[in-house]
């Protein structure tokens, strides 16, 4: 296992409290990862039971990019493809093709030419938006240009797709948009769809769904939301990260209800809710967390 994180400054610390929203939605959301729209999850208190929550994939390569930004204050990719290999525990719950990519890291081989050996064209799987939030926190003094580039290499290592860097930098975005408003009043939606679309190619297909997820009323059901969207069901950035980012948007001052809504709408939910976690932690910060579900989820390796 990897050394812990011992966050130094005020950017590691707002990276930390990312992290942690993004653990607590992903181990809550685990236990009904593949299941349908179910939305007596979002008032019954199911969130904790007798064992505690432990968080899957998405929080430990999470773990590995707020790492590498607390050594170096940048995504420095061989750095972070270690990182990835060292703390690879398989029965997190990491996807097929992690399996056999991140022993190969472990093992001395190089990021770029295993990457695009087992997916040739780069994967667009959801993987590169599930570990990201935590980067838009730690650059929220920095402009939107330095914010895309850096969740571009978070993505390279495993998700080389256009559409899964799409996914990141959306996600990325949506951090650094939250923690810029902590202290104020919430963004605007305009504020908030023109922040994250901006950067993106109009033909991709995360760029359409979260055109889609802009034209849909912050007053719509989820029922709703996910007919439109999708839920990750597919496990692609595209059937995810547009849900994500509105149900973000939506409960952006209610860290709770957010999880909540992530978790019932179904499908990957472990991924919704990290996403969904992350970003309404980089707004809401620690304390806005219920203390209950700090309590009985997994820890994590912070000093």
């Amino acid at each position: 296992m990897a050394d812990p994180l011992r966050p130094r400054t005020e950017a590691d610390r707002r990276a930390c409290d990312c992290l942690l929203g993004l653990s607590i939605g992903d181990a809550l959301g685990a236990r009904w990862e593949g299941s349908g729209f179910d939305p007596t999850r979002l008032a019954a208190e199911r969130a904790a039971d007798a064992a505690p929550p432990r968080w899957t994939d998405d929080t430990q390569m999470a773990l590995s990019v707020v790492a590498v930004l607390i050594a170096d204050g940048r995504i420095d990719q061989d750095r972070l493809a270690e990182g990835f290999a060292s703390r690879y525990e398989p029965w997190r719950g990491y996807g097929r093709g992690m399996h056999a990519l991140l022993p190969a890291l472990r093992d001395g081989g190089d990021w770029r030419w295993l990457s695009e050996r087992l997916f040739p064209g780069g994967s667009y799987g959801n993987g590169s938006a599930m570990r990201v939030a935590p980067l838009g926190a730690y650059f929220r003094d920095a402009p939107a240009g330095q914010v895309v580039a850096e969740a571009e290499r978070t993505a390279e290592i495993t998700h080389a797709h256009p559409e899964a860097k799409a996914g990141a930098v959306a996600t990325a975005l949506g951090a650094w948009v939250a923690a810029r408003s902590r202290d104020r009043q919430p963004p605007e939606p305009a504020e908030w769809w023109n922040a994250l679309l901006a950067p993106l190619d109009p033909s991709l297909r995360v760029t359409r769904g979260l055109r889609n997820a802009e034209s849909l009323s912050l007053d719509a059901s989820l029922s709703e939301a996910v007919a439109r969207l999708g839920n990750g069901s597919h496990v692609t950035c595209a059937d995810t990260v547009p849900l994500a980012l509105w149900i973000a948007r939506r409960h952006l001052d209610d860290f709770e209800s957010a999880v909540r809504h992530a978790v019932g709408a179904g499908g990957d939910t472990d991924t919704l809710a990290a996403i969904v976690g992350g970003i309404v932690a980089a707004r809401v910060g620690v304390g806005k967390i219920p203390q209950r579900w700090r309590d009985a989820v997994e820890p994590l390796p912070i000093d």
